[in-house]
């Protein structure tokens, strides 16, 4: 087996026709014009991923592959395969002449691909909860076609250690990942939680849809009150490396503040795990709170550690 670090998923694209169009169109509908044959295999593939500290093998790990096909005038259609499937890894598909954007996704479990509001159409990737590599291509089908496509990993992994102890009369704690540096006027802008699949870019703000990493919340059960180290992992939409603001409020069971602590300039990097570490009960706030600011993170060699 390969180990590889730092390295995107390897694919396969392979388009075969059985003539050629010297002058495409955009596509007509399908029903109305000779489709071509089109196979996208990725069952080649046996990685190792470390980033994460994981030693399973590639299709292990990755359960859902998504083949997502659009054109000028919207969704083509979308295919997914799940492992355990008799041929997972290897899509097949046929396509009139024209040219086309492919969305390819790669997630460790089921993806939330949805659109705005009620429709379902296969628009929008949001909250991923496991890792997840995506790469979108552009595809002129008027001919044979034979293309190696590499998926880039997109998201990141955030870790928060409490060292001091959990106090019994915490409920909760919410938390928001935002950019930085903080826009003017101050206040904290969210990163936004959803990829554009078309484009590969990160979604604009809806009015109605708010896909943002703000006010996340963790619950402190029973088992957590009065100990110390305790800590909570997630992973995060993240297309490049990038700083960061982090803020993070614990509540009371009645809804008073216990701490609110805000750490800038925390560099975050797709594929590797940032952990912050650091005191969360010994600054109890009254009114607006008490603020601490980090700007010097410490790089580690598998991480990225930020002690507060």
């Amino acid at each position: 087996m390969k180990t590889v670090l730092f390295t995107p998923l390897a694919f396969a694209l392979l388009f075969f026709s059985c003539q050629k169009n010297d002058k495409p169109d955009n596509p007509k509908p399908p029903d109305s014009t000779q489709k071509y044959p089109v196979r996208f295999d990725v069952s080649g593939f046996d990685r190792t991923i470390t980033e994460f500290g994981r030693t399973d093998s590639l299709p292990a790990q990755i359960s859902n592959l998504y083949y997502v096909v659009y054109s000028a005038t919207g969704v083509v259609h979308l295919l997914e395969q799940v492992a355990g499937d008799e041929n997972f890894g290897t899509f097949h598909d046929s396509l009139p002449a024209g040219k086309y954007r492919i969305a390819l996704l790669a997630t460790e479990g089921p993806a939330n691909i949805r659109d705005h509001g009620l429709s379902e159409l296969p628009y929008f990737l949001i909250y991923p909860s496991g890792d997840a590599f995506y790469r979108g291509i552009e595809i002129n089908v008027n001919g044979a076609v034979n293309q190696i496509v590499s998926l880039n990993r997109i998201v990141t992994k955030l870790k928060l250690v409490f060292a001091d102890r959990v106090p019994y009369d915490a409920k909760e704690m919410k938390m928001t990942v935002a950019q930085y540096p903080l826009p003017e006027p101050p206040g904290l802008t969210p990163l936004m939680a959803a990829l554009y699949l078309p484009s590969g870019t990160l979604a604009t703000p809806h009015p109605v849809d708010v896909w943002n990493y703000s006010d996340m919340t963790w619950l402190f059960h029973p088992e957590d009150k009065g100990m110390t180290n305790w800590s909570m992992e997630t992973t995060l939409l993240l297309l490049e490396p990038s700083t960061v603001a982090v803020e993070f409020t614990t509540f009371t069971t009645t809804g008073s503040i216990i701490a609110r602590k805000e750490i800038y300039n925390v560099r975050m990097e797709p594929g590797k795990t940032t952990v912050l570490t650091g005191n969360g009960f010994d600054n109890p706030v009254n009114g607006d709170g008490v603020s601490l600011i980090i700007n010097d993170p410490v790089w580690s060699e598998d991480s990225i550690a930020v002690s507060f």
